[in-house]
C-alpha cells in the first residue's frame, strides 16, 4: 500500500503544449486488488473523498468564488457505469474512458485542469494533475494550495487503499 511521488508522463492523454505556466504532479500507486481498471481507480478514489477533504473543498468554494473560480459540489466522480467521454460530474467533464486511462478536465477564465489515473502496470497506477495557469489570480491561487495539494492527492489515495476500494 505505497503511494510515492512520480515523474509527470508525457505519454497521458492530456495536453502538455501550452503557452500558460503550469503546475503539474503525479503520483504512483499499487493497488492491493489485481486486475482493475483505471475508471474502477478513478471512481474508488475519487467518488467519496474523505471528510475532511470534503470540508475544505467547501471551504476553498466559499472563497474562490468571489475571485471566479468554478465551484461545485465536492463530487469529482459520478457513477462508475456511467462513466463517458462528454459526462459532466461536479466541475469536471470527462474527456477520455479507457481501460488504461481516464482523463477529465474543467476549463474556465482562469485556468484549465486535467486529472488523470493511469494503469502503468498490473496493479500500479498513476495519478497525475496538471493546472494550467491562465491569469495572475491562478498563479496565486496556486501557491496557496500547492502546499495543500501536494498532502491532499495522497491522502485521498491512501483512503481508497484503507478502505479495500483500490
Amino acid at each position: 500500500m505505497k503511494v510515492k511521488s512520480a515523474e509527470f508522463s508525457t505519454d497521458l492523454n492530456i495536453p502538455c503544449k501550452s503557452h500558460f505556466p503550469c503546475y503539474q504532479d503525479a503520483f504512483l500507486v499499487t493497488t492491493t486488488k489485481q486486475s482493475l481498471s483505471a475508471a474502477q481507480v478513478y471512481f474508488a478514489i475519487f467518488a467519496e473523498l474523505p471528510k475532511g477533504v470534503t470540508l475544505l473543498l467547501r471551504f476553498r468554494n466559499k472563497i474562490v468564488r468571489y475571485f471566479g473560480f468554478k465551484t461545485s459540489e465536492s463530487t469529482m466522480a459520478g457513477s462508475l457505469d456511467n462513466m463517458r467521454v462528454g459526462q459532466k460530474v461536479g466541475f469536471l467533464e470527462y474527456m477520455h474512458v479507457s481501460e488504461v486511462e481516464v482523463v477529465s478536465f474543467c476549463e474556465e477564465r482562469n485556468m484549465a485542469m486535467w486529472l488523470s489515473v493511469k494503469r502503468v502496470e498490473e496493479n500500479s497506477f498513476v495519478i497525475a494533475t496538471r493546472v494550467e495557469l491562465r491569469t495572475w489570480q491562478a498563479r496565486i491561487y496556486m501557491t496557496l494550495i500547492k502546499p495543500f495539494h501536494r498532502v491532499i492527492a495522497p491522502l485521498c489515495i491512501r483512503s481508497a487503499l484503507r478502505q479495500g476500494k483500490i
